[in-house]
C-alpha cells in the first residue's frame, strides 16, 4: 500500500563523515551485490510516492532528488530538519542510510500507528533504546528542530521536549536487532554481508 504524497513522504539521510569506514559513503556500501541505498529504495518505493535523499554530496549516483542540509555540520538533527523543509508532505519517514535490512511490514505498522495517534512524532523503541533515525516526524516539529539547531546542544532528543512524541515499542514478531542493524565499521559491513546468507551445501 502506498501512502498519498501529501500525507507522508520518505527521506534517506546520507550524511556523516564515516571516519571508521575511511570516509566511504555508507549509502553506497555493497551488501551482496546491492548498495544499501538501493536496498532501502526497493522497500520504500512500495510505500511512498515521494522519496528523496538528504546529503551534502549532490553527485550520489541515484535517480532520486538529493537535497542539502540547511544547517551544515550540525549532525543528524540537521538532516531531519532539512527533510521536513524540503518535503511536500504533512510528515516524513526519516531513515538513516546505514540500515540495510529495513522492513516494509514494520514501516507500514509504524505509519498506521502514526496516523491513528495524532502525535508530532513516532519513534520506535526496543530493549536497546530508541531509533530516532527510523522514525516519523510531523511538520509540527520543524520549528522546534530549528530552535535546537540554533542552540549549543543539537542532540535529536532535545526536539522531543514539550512535543507529543509516541515511543512505539516494537513487537516481538519483528527482529529489532536486524531491522535497526546499522553499519559503522568494516566489521559491521562484514557481518551485514553474512546476515541471511544461505549456508553452503
Amino acid at each position: 500500500m502506498k501512502y498519498p504524497q501529501n500525507k507522508i513522504s520518505a527521506a534517506i539521510l546520507s550524511g556523516g563523515k564515516s571516519l571508521r569506514l575511511r570516509g566511504k559513503q555508507k549509502a553506497l556500501l555493497n551488501i551482496r551485490g546491492e548498495t544499501i541505498i538501493e536496498k532501502q529504495i526497493d522497500v520504500l518505493s512500495c510505500l511512498f510516492d515521494e522519496i528523496f535523499v538528504v546529503s551534502n554530496n549532490l553527485s550520489l549516483p541515484i535517480s532520486y532528488k538529493v537535497v542539502k542540509d540547511i544547517y551544515n555540520s550540525s549532525g543528524p538533527l540537521a538532516g531531519i530538519h532539512s527533510a521536513l523543509t524540503h518535503s511536500k508532505a504533512d510528515a516524513v519517514f526519516v531513515l538513516s542510510c546505514d540500515m540495510p535490512f529495513i522492513s516494509a511490514e514494520f514501516i507500514s505498522e509504524l505509519i498506521l500507528e502514526y496516523i491513528n495517534c495524532s502525535c508530532d512524532a513516532i519513534v520506535p523503541e526496543h530493549k536497546k533504546g530508541i531509533e530516532p533515525l527510523h522514525a516519523i516526524y510531523s511538520q509540527s516539529i520543524k520549528e522546534k528542530a530549528k530552535n535546537v539547531l540554533q542552540s549549543d546542544d543539537k542532540r535529536i532528543r532535545n526536539i522531543y521536549h514539550g512535543m507529543n512524541v509516541l515511543f512505539y515499542k516494537i513487537r516481538d514478531v519483528y527482529s529489532a536487532e536486524k531491522i535497526f542493524f546499522n553499519i559503522n565499521s568494516p566489521e559491521d559491513l562484514k557481518k551485514a554481508n553474512n546476515i541471511d546468507k544461505p549456508d553452503k551445501q
